[in-house]
């Protein structure tokens, strides 16, 4: 342990300086092994240089022998801080004799300036600081064979000036003496340049000089010139240069430097010519890249991700806000900035993210943890981080990830302004557009950063961080969300599947997928009720004519509205309508125009409802005017069928079908006592509800493909009169016992508790659905003791009326409700639907074929 503890390097990187470019301390670099092998690569050639120069006593060096070392990185790398803080220190930590020449950014300099002349300006300035009264005679001597060198320099330079022909107007004798001056001016200006380098190091008693080129690749025509100067005059072992930039930028602009030579094809080519031409522009621009900056001197500047792997270097960051000797470990930062920020449970989503943060530029990493800094927790007594919920970290966090993303957002098209404004429905519909465009149609929205297109993985990881600001402690969001974002996509999913047939060209799933958004009210200012009523038509209306099958699908019932009742056998409306106090089943119906005006059951209007009930607020006599809601939900509205599938269809909203706001019927006050009273039980525990976007994709996912199975299961014995059969109202407590299941499970394995430490593992051990009964269903829950702290979405949702109102009044519905209702104002027995009334809906007629 010891021994480990005297080879690990501590690197402290200072997160009030993120936005800097200035240099450091080189033992402070973040990237300090580069610099530790660019100083032994410099080190080792210029001591071969000078033993090479001292023996052979060479004035003309061979093309090619210059020592240039180009530092590879993408934008926000860290190159500039890195090469600032080489520069500076190289003439210290070198074993050979070395200077500062000069550090020029070439996108700093006007385009008409010529990138040599400001070399040997800067030349001529450090060899005229040697000038002074006591020089010796020795260094008078190569002062002035330095001027006398930099003078001879000055034919070959007027070759760089534009347009500039002197041998213009000139009689034919003047013309071919004047030229054949200007020819020897060409031809020696390198050599010339080479013998100046040489008599300014040994006038500055060094073996090299070093010059810095920073960035030049962002002027295309600057680093083109900085590219040929290098090649064609600079290539000494005298001049130790270091140039940055992006080495895939560079590449570029190179190609298209030879594609501008070889000009366009005079004459029509063949397609082998063309190819030939591709290929030769290909070699040229390998080798010249290759022949400029050899591979045995490029050095790349990665992202911390894999500087983590190094376990000899430990990177500490500090910050004001924790005080000068509170520093903290990079690792634990990234991953309480992830748990906390976006409320990310499990280790290998952790793992996920980390990696998704720790892969980004330099500068955009350290920008994102400054911004986040002073947010973060404080180690309580234990010693062990807090969980908590914080409001301020959740911004902080959600305005970097969209910093960050900015670019990829704006080239999707996303409405940025509009979410940072906190509006879900744009949210919503920007999780719904780009998973469509990923194409994982069941777990994308899941907002995980995954997709191979990086734009995509940039976006999603902005909206998790978006998902989890909107919707923490408000659950009727939570809803809204989770049935127009990732509820959208799974059914525009089923939609595209079913029409795949009828899409003949691209032009054609536009429309579908326009008419789609336009009737679900995607992007619009729309609450899951209306999502829901009109999700329930789009899933049956393909099966509402002639069906060979009952129409039973993924939660939604189909009912016949209108038939003569025979024997035992009734209508669901003429059922309800004998009722004193309506059943919850009553509150799931929705009627479907354009087929006959079909009645049909729905799980999702449960929910949506769920979701309104929630956004009540308790009124100055300590109510909740629940009524204000129900009133608008029976008698049942209908709704057009989508456009998609009938001829011609015109869109309608659910507004114009709801008749104008009226008291509370006799036959909701029940239910609606019984509404109040859970709303004033659940509202404390609205605080303690901070999902994440990957919990929210997780529960529908789950409810989506439970209640999917539990339909295809049941579906069979459906009208059978057999034991083993289901009617409408066996089937809707089992999709009731389908979405408790699913806020249970996935609450446990993905929520991260308000006031607890994240467990790594998932704790949901039984995951089973329910399929054909509940009696597995009702087991499950009798021992649950921390569901309200630990789990209060799913307390939120397992005790609300509407849900328990599905449920037949048996020992188990009565057992299950022991545990849930504990301290609950609501008295248990009056939640659940009666026996009698249960028994008649549950033979009531169901669409299809009877048997």
């Amino acid at each position: 342990m010891a021994n480990m503890e005297q080879t690990t390097k501590t690197i402290t990187i200072n997160l009030d300086h993120s936005d800097s470019n200035s240099r450091v301390d080189t033992q402070q670099l973040v990237q300090y092994a580069c610099y530790d092998r660019i100083k032994q690569s410099i080190s080792s050639d210029l001591e071969k240089a000078t033993k090479n120069r001292k023996l052979h006593e060479q004035q003309d060096y061979p093309y090619g022998s210059g020592l240039v070392y180009f530092i590879d990185g993408t934008r926000g790398a860290g190159k500039s801080t890195f090469l600032q803080s080489t520069y500076h220190a190289l003439p210290s930590s070198l074993e050979c004799r070395t200077t500062w020449l000069g550090y020029i950014d070439p996108s700093r300099i006007e385009d008409n300036e010529i990138i040599l002349l400001g070399i040997l300006k800067a030349l001529k300035d450090k060899v005229k600081k040697l000038s002074r009264a006591h020089c010796t005679t020795e260094e008078e001597r190569k002062i002035s064979t330095f001027r006398e060198h930099f003078k001879k320099l000055a034919g070959g330079l007027n070759l760089f000036a534009q347009n500039h022909d002197q041998l213009r107007d000139l009689d034919a004798e003047l013309f071919f003496e004047w030229g054949l001056e200007r020819a020897g001016h060409s031809a020696e200006l390198r050599k010339n340049l080479h013998s100046l380098l040489d008599n300014a190091c040994d006038a500055l008693n060094v073996d090299a000089l070093i010059l810095a080129f920073d960035d030049a690749d962002t002027n295309a025509r600057h680093a083109r010139n900085v590219l040929e100067c290098i090649r064609k005059y600079l290539d000494t072992p005298r001049l130790v240069i270091l140039v940055t930039g992006d080495i895939e930028l560079y590449s570029l602009m190179v190609r298209d430097h030879f594609h501008d030579n070889l000009g366009k094809a005079k004459y029509d080519q063949t397609a082998e010519r063309m190819e030939q031409r591709e290929r030769m522009v290909d070699h040229l621009e390998d080798q010249y890249l290759l022949k400029l900056f050899p591979m045995h001197r490029r050095l790349q500047l990665r992202p911390l991700w894999n500087l983590l792997d190094n376990k000899t270097t430990l990177y500490m960051l500090c910050h004001h806000k924790w005080g000068e000797t509170n520093n903290r470990e990079l690792a634990e930062v990234v991953n309480e900035l992830i748990r906390c920020g976006l409320r990310i449970k499990t280790t290998r989503d952790l793992e996920l993210y980390r990696e998704f943060l720790l892969k980004q530029p330099l500068r955009s990493l350290l920008q994102v943890l400054s911004r986040c800094a002073p947010h973060l927790s404080k180690d309580d007594e234990s010693g062990k981080k807090s969980n908590a919920w914080s409001s301020e970290l959740s911004d902080a966090l959600s305005e970097s990830l969209r910093a960050l993303a900015l670019g990829s957002l704006y080239k999707f098209g996303i409405d940025v302004d509009a979410i940072a404004a906190h509006e879900l429905p744009t949210l919503a519909n920007a999780v719904f557009d780009l998973t469509i465009r990923d194409g994982d149609f069941d777990t994308g929205a899941y907002l995980r950063p995954q997709p191979s297109d990086a734009d995509l993985k940039n976006s999603f990881a902005a909206l998790s961080a978006d998902v989890t600001r909107l919707c923490a402690e408000r659950p009727a969001a939570l809803i809204d969300y989770m049935f127009s974002g990732p509820g959208s996509v799974a059914l525009f999913g089923q939609v595209l599947r079913r029409k795949g047939k009828d899409l003949h060209n691209r032009e054609d799933r536009q429309t579908l997928r326009k008419q789609f958004e336009q009737y679900m009210g995607t992007g619009r200012k729309e609450n899951a009720l209306n999502w829901a009523r009109h999700a329930t038509p789009t899933l049956a209306a393909p099966y509402a004519l002639n069906p060979r099958y009952p129409v039973i699908l993924s939660g939604v019932i189909g009912l016949n509205r209108n038939g003569k009742s025979t024997g035992d056998r009734k209508t669901a409306n003429s059922i309800l309508k004998e009722c004193d106090d309506l059943p919850a089943f009553a509150l799931s119906l929705v009627d479907v125009s354009s087929f006959g005006t079909g009645t049909y059951a729905s799980i999702y209007n449960i929910l949506g409802i769920i979701a309104r009930l929630l956004t009540l607020e308790e009124n100055q006599r300590g109510i909740y005017d629940a009524g204000s809601i129900l009133n608008k939900t029976y008698p049942t509205i209908t709704v057009s069928p989508p456009q998609w599938e009938i001829d011609s269809a015109s869109e309608d909203s659910d507004e114009a079908d709801i008749e104008e706001d009226k008291d509370t019927p006799d036959n909701l006050k029940k239910i609606n006592d019984h509404i109040n009273k859970w709303l004033k039980d659940s509202s404390p525990y609205k605080k303690k509800l901070t999902p994440s976007a990957l919990l929210i994709g997780k529960i529908w996912t789950r409810i989506h493909f439970s209640l999917e199975k539990v339909c295809d299961k049941n579906r069979p014995h459906t009208n059978k009169a057999d034991t083993s059969r289901k009617g409408a109202a066996g089937l809707m407590e089992l999709f009731s016992a389908c979405v408790i299941n699913a806020f249970y499970i996935e609450e446990q394995d993905y929520h991260l508790a308000y006031n607890a430490n994240s467990k790594d593992d998932s704790s949901a051990k039984q995951r089973t659905n329910p399929l054909t009964s509940t009696k597995s269903f009702f087991e499950r829950f009798k021992k649950i003791d921390t569901l309200r702290e630990e789990l209060p979405l799913t307390y939120i949702i397992a005790t609300c009326p509407l849900l328990l109102g599905l449920f037949k009044e048996t020992e188990d519905s009565l057992a299950l409700l022991e545990s849930l209702t504990k301290n609950s104002s609501n008295k248990k027995s009056n939640l659940l639907c009666p026996a009698k009334i249960w028994e008649e809906i549950d033979m009531a007629y169901i669409a299809g074929p009877k048997q």
